[in-house]
Order: structure tokens, then sequence, then C-alpha cells
């Protein structure tokens, strides 16, 4: 499910042509956003952790 999410939602932002799909858009963007910070405060945390040890 988590592998074929991101794409039918690429899709369903593409197909459609009324006002709603902007709202997808930005939906779409905060969630790459979120999964971006997360894995950069992870990668910080194991860089850290390699300097440290």
């Amino acid at each position: 499910m988590l592998m074929w999410g991101p794409p039918a939602v690429l899709c369903n932002v593409f197909r459609e042509s009324d006002g709603g799909n902007e709202m997808r858009v930005w939906e779409l963007l905060g969630m790459v956003g979120v999964v971006v910070v997360v894995a950069a405060m992870f990668g910080v945390t194991a860089y850290l952790l390699m300097l440290a040890f």
C-alpha cells in the first residue's frame, strides 16, 4: 500500500482539472516536506553519532 500510494496521489493531482487540484498539490508538497525533514534529522543524528564514536 505504501509503495502504490504516492503514484496514485500524483495521478489524482494531475488528472483533476477543477479547482480542487491545487489543494492536493499543497497536501502532496506538505507530505514530501515532512518526509524530507524527518530524513534530514535522521541523517544528521546518524552523522553526529558516527563522529562521537
